[in-house]
């Protein structure tokens, strides 16, 4: 396990862990989802499809078409999910670009409740530079505010 420092702050080594996380009975039988890593590295859901996109950069307007052309979101307005079961994973960036880094988590955790209700999923995976570029932006803006 690596530990992260950043200047004279230390933070406690990242675990890994596996976790089959099942989201609901489809057609009669449970179908898992399977989750390696905590935040996520790998995403398997055997039988299912699964669409990625990645590195939004915190704009909302093209994350909604991103979606929208991926099957998953209703072009409505509605900020629906139509993905049935569809697995949702989002790679990459999310902050440190654009002005609508929060409205865009708060779009995914809306789907990732959705997607729940007929058998899918939304994930963020994060690979270990992400983690810590996040952390070493939200403890810059916390010490510069």
């Amino acid at each position: 396990m690596a530990a992260v420092s950043l200047g004279s702050l230390s933070l406690p080594p990242l675990k890994y862990q596996k976790v089959a996380v099942c989201c609901s009975y489809v057609n009669g039988s449970l179908r898992p989802i399977t989750v390696s890593g905590n935040p996520p590295t790998f995403v398997s859901a055997s039988g299912r499809r699964i669409v990625a996109v990645g590195d939004l950069h915190g704009d909302l307007s093209k994350t909604r078409l991103a979606l929208e052309m991926a099957g998953v979101l209703s072009s409505d307005g509605q900020d629906l999910w139509i993905g049935g079961e569809t697995v949702l994973v989002q790679l990459g960036d999310i902050l440190d670009r654009g002005e609508d880094e929060i409205a865009i988590l708060s779009l995914l955790r809306s789907l990732d409740i959705q997607a729940k209700s007929t058998g899918g999923a939304v994930f963020q995976v994060l690979m270990i530079k992400y983690y810590e570029r996040i952390l070493s932006i939200l403890l810059c803006r916390i010490l510069n505010s």
